[in-house]
């Protein structure tokens, strides 16, 4: 009911919400909706169109103010979405989730890649945390139970009440939903990168619907997700994000080759694609990014770019989860660098945790190899939890 009522208020708002829109060139104003315009859409903001195929972001809602109360259960999707919502209905090997904003959803199992629980978590850092860890799938299905522990086997079925898996060491058992942390679901192919123009509307209960762009207006875009077709209203809309337009997001593409060590060499942390190198969520002086690399120092990325590309752009930052406990800036400490073709033409200096994130730009016509590196700074490799936010590439003219 909670839910409803602030979403009542927000539909009810006179003024239209500012939007920051990364396209192109970065855009402020006042958002107007979307409009037809020649064979696709474009974004209205103040008196600007922007062609869809064009953003990479547009923020329509600042961050929460307060605490984020967390739903019943989220549900994962192969292309990255996420549905949260309350558990109505469920039925053999299917469920369906009440959501605030778009209402009821049927959703097969099998259309699935995780569901999540987040009030079983202790903290709403550590629901996030899986909740990004649950996009990589297992080799066959995995429960994790509240006391910690983990089952592995087959999902037979669902109900409102438990989660019955038959797995080698426990036979067919039925597990209460109320001692589950999570289920991540096997899958058969691999997550690809969307060729077409797909949009991406994060709303503000934190779900996220990816889909084809149908249609819209001042008020509302509808959006044809593999879960359905829906009408979402602006007001309900958090963010907006594009893929398979004139950007392609770097995280979807697999690096050439991969140097990573440490300053001792004794340890290596492994590149995370849209996520923090930790495995939460991207975040930097506490504003959340959905999509870029998450490194740990020393680490460079080799891409390949066949010269398809005309310029690179990113934000380069220390994630908020290298913030040091003693406010020690020696900590979280580390240089970016960008080199094409073997020469650089960025480097940041030093970066901390405490500083805002760093543009960067490059131009990379007719570039054949993009090389993004993190170095060390002052404090060696400790807490050097390094982001390249929003990393992308600008196609070529044809």
């Amino acid at each position: 009911m909670t839910a409803m009522l602030a979403l009542a208020t927000l539909l009810c708002a006179a003024e239209p919400p500012r939007a920051q829109v990364t396209a192109l060139t970065e855009i402020q104003g006042g958002f107007q909706g979307l409009v037809r315009d020649g064979g696709g859409f474009s974004l209205v903001v103040g008196d600007q169109r922007v062609p869809v195929q064009e953003v990479v972001r547009a923020v329509l809602a600042p961050p929460a103010a307060g605490p984020v109360s967390r739903p019943a259960v989220i549900a994962i999707f192969p292309d990255r979405g996420e549905l949260a919502g309350d558990i109505k209905d469920a039925a053999e090997e299917r469920l369906t989730i009440a959501n605030p904003i778009l209402g009821d959803v049927r959703l097969p199992l099998d259309d699935l890649l995780a569901l999540v629980f987040p009030r079983a978590f202790p903290t709403l850092a550590a629901s996030e945390e899986f909740r990004v860890q649950a996009r990589t799938p297992p080799a066959a299905d995995m429960l994790y139970t509240t006391e910690g522990g983990t089952v592995e086997g087959i999902v037979q079925s669902m109900s409102t009440d438990a989660i019955t898996v038959q797995s080698a060491g426990l036979g067919t058992t039925a597990f209460p939903i109320a001692g589950i942390r999570g289920l991540a679901l096997a899958q058969i192919d691999a997550y690809r990168a969307p060729a077409a123009l797909r949009i991406g509307a994060v709303l503000r209960d934190g779900s996220t619907l990816w889909g084809a762009l149908a249609g819209g207006d001042a008020s509302k875009l509808k959006v044809e997700a593999a879960c359905g077709a829906f009408d979402i209203p602006f007001a309900a809309v958090a963010e907006l994000l594009v893929a398979g337009g004139r950007w392609t997001m770097v995280a979807d593409l697999a690096p050439e080759a991969v140097e990573e060590r440490s300053y001792l060499g004794d340890k290596a942390w492994s590149f995370r694609r849209d996520a923090n190198v930790m495995g939460g969520p991207l975040k930097a002086r506490g504003v959340r990014y959905h999509r870029g690399l998450g490194v740990h120092s020393y680490s460079k990325l080799s891409y390949r770019l066949d010269r398809k590309y005309a310029r690179f752009e990113a934000l380069a930052a220390v994630d908020d989860c290298a913030v040091d406990e003693n406010l020690d800036t020696r900590f979280g400490n580390v240089v970016f660098r960008v080199a094409v073709d073997g020469r650089e033409r960025f480097a940041s200096g030093e970066v901390s945790w405490n500083d805002a994130p760093r543009p960067v730009i490059v131009d990379t016509t007719n570039a054949a190899v993009l090389v993004l590196e993190v170095d060390w700074g002052a404090g060696f490799h400790v807490r050097d939890r390094a982001d390249w936010l929003e990393a992308r590439l600008l196609a070529a003219p044809r």
